[in-house]
């Protein structure tokens, strides 16, 4: 289970390392960890739906907060992701360094399970803003 205080030291070691890149860094460690996500659901179902249901419980089990993605259809190539009961406070000073982490989980998960390489999040909502919950939205373009 994650907790604060672990993500909150993550975020610090990163930042003092590499200053402002910190984020980034960050986002592409989460993508690796959203990859291997999506590869153990696959051992378990190869139904899209089922995989982004899975993906939120596991991600609720492992301490990450709540994650619920809102697919605009069965094959989820766009929608909602929203983030609610974060492991870490909104005014935690590396918040938006810490959301970084999540969207590449998310990102990662969402890119291998739809077989894409490109799944760009934007930024609707966020709890560092004073919102009550973190929501991202995307839309992911089929290859022709």
């Amino acid at each position: 289970m994650v907790s604060e205080s672990d993500l909150v030291s993550l975020a610090n070691e990163v930042n003092t390392v590499f200053g402002s890149g910190s984020g980034i860094i960050l986002f592409h460690q989460g993508f690796g960890i959203g990859l291997n996500i999506a590869g153990e659901l696959q051992k378990r179902t190869q139904e899209k739906k089922a995989a982004f249901r899975e993906f939120e419980g596991t991600m609720q089990r492992r301490g990450w907060g709540r994650i619920v993605i809102e697919g605009s259809e069965e094959s989820f190539m766009s929608g909602k992701i929203v983030f609610s009961d974060l492991p870490f406070t909104s005014e935690e000073p590396f918040h938006e360094i810490l959301e970084m982490l999540l969207r590449g989980i998310c990102s990662g998960f969402i890119a291998k399970t739809l077989n894409t390489d490109n799944v760009p999040l934007h930024k609707e909502k966020c709890v560092s803003s004073g919102q009550d919950v973190c929501m991202f939205s995307f839309e992911i373009e089929e290859a022709e």
